[in-house]
């Protein structure tokens, strides 16, 4: 599992590598809910994707390996971004295997 370090801020967008794979997400807050856009190899890959507690952010493809979500630290809700990035999150973003996710009790 790879914590991916974030900001406490309501938007940012930063490019990472995954497996090997290079990486843009883009976190934004609309109203009451954190979304993500996801880009593989500068070719978009999910979009407008509501993100939810152990929920995988990327649900409909086979380019990307592995799985993007959120931990809560807390107890079980969905992320808020004030609630990510700092010393000690409440939320974090995690990338795993397939085999990891299903270990830590993420569907996918």
């Amino acid at each position: 599992m790879q914590i991916i370090p974030l900001q406490t801020l309501p938007a940012q967008s930063f490019i990472t590598i995954l497996e090997e794979q290079n990486v843009e997400i883009a976190l934004y807050q609309r109203y009451d809910r954190l979304y993500a856009d996801v880009t593989l190899d500068e070719t978009p890959i999910a979009t407008g994707c509501i993100c939810l507690n152990n929920t995988p952010i990327i649900q409909h493809t086979s380019d990307f390996s592995g799985v993007l979500a959120f931990v809560d630290t807390l107890g079980d809700e969905p992320p808020q971004w004030e609630g990510i990035g700092g010393d000690s999150p409440r939320w974090v973003l995690v990338y795993l295997t397939a085999a990891e996710a299903v270990e830590n009790g993420i569907v996918v």
